[in-house]
């Protein structure tokens, strides 16, 4: 059974914590932080909402959470991070370098005047004549090496 309905997001992963209640407490750690509208928080099979059942903080470092009633004793939680991706990649070469070239009607292919570091196709932004290219062998490029 799938943890979250809908769309995966572009970087990251929608991570999932489970906490049992114990009868007595309000407030439990959790694995990430995130603002309570970035949640989605199930409580024994019925979906809490932000702000009104609870709320999130940051304690000293650790991210918590805290229901506006105690979570009854063995009461599952299940705590979706909704807001949990990845926001900013990593570049396998932090040096960016533009090649131009002029076409004469019938050359296909080009030689780069850098060997780039990874030659994924995805690495890299193509224009011809100002106009976005895709990437891929059924798109409008390909790369191979330099």
């Amino acid at each position: 059974m799938s943890d979250y309905i809908g769309a995966t997001p572009s970087y990251g992963v929608f991570d999932r914590q489970v906490l049992t209640g114990n009868g007595t407490a309000t407030t439990f750690n959790l694995d990430f932080m995130a603002p309570p509208s970035s949640l989605l928080v199930v409580l024994d099979g019925v979906v809490q909402e932000p702000e009104y059942s609870y709320t999130t903080s940051n304690i000293s470092g650790q991210p918590q959470i805290t229901f506006a009633e105690v979570v009854p004793n063995t009461a599952r939680v299940s705590i979706v991070f909704m807001g949990n991706e990845l926001i900013t990649s990593t570049p396998a070469n932090s040096n960016t370098h533009i090649d131009e070239f002029n076409g004469d009607g019938s050359t296909t292919q080009f030689t780069l005047t850098q060997v780039p570091s990874a030659s994924n196709a995805a690495n890299f932004i193509v224009f011809v004549n100002n106009v976005y290219q895709r990437f891929g062998s059924s798109f409008a490029y390909t790369v191979d090496g330099a």
